[in-house]
């Protein structure tokens, strides 16, 4: 199933048992954060780090003739991948922007089963 961020971000934090509210157009807050500061592991590499630590998310890059790409799991779900360069696509992430997303999309998989 495909989902927008604010979408991803609500699973997830769902199934990591996080009390968020919605604080900008692209990011959430913990009632325990600084004023200044958002949750979004899908921009933010120590958000994305603290899932991937907590859900013991596996990485591996995956090179095929035409693309590169991310793949992430968590032992027991479907695998994710997220392209990092694909010569058919115009639009690219970075490695860090792939990696986060495919972090993400790997804990989401745990809310989508429950």
């Amino acid at each position: 199933m495909e989902y927008n961020d604010r979408e991803l971000l609500e699973l997830v934090a769902d199934v990591a048992g996080m009390q968020l509210y919605w604080h900008t157009n692209k990011s959430y807050k913990r009632p325990e954060m600084d004023s200044m500061d958002a949750w979004n592991p899908l921009n933010d590499n120590s958000d994305a780090f603290e899932l991937l630590c907590d859900f013991a998310v596996n990485l591996r890059t995956k090179y095929l003739p035409h693309a590169t790409y991310i793949e992430a799991y968590i032992d027991g779900y479907d695998s994710v991948l997220e392209t990092i360069g694909d010569v058919r696509l115009k639009e690219v992430q970075t490695r860090e922007q792939a990696t986060r997303r495919a972090i993400v999309r790997a804990v989401a998989k745990i809310a989508e089963l429950k």
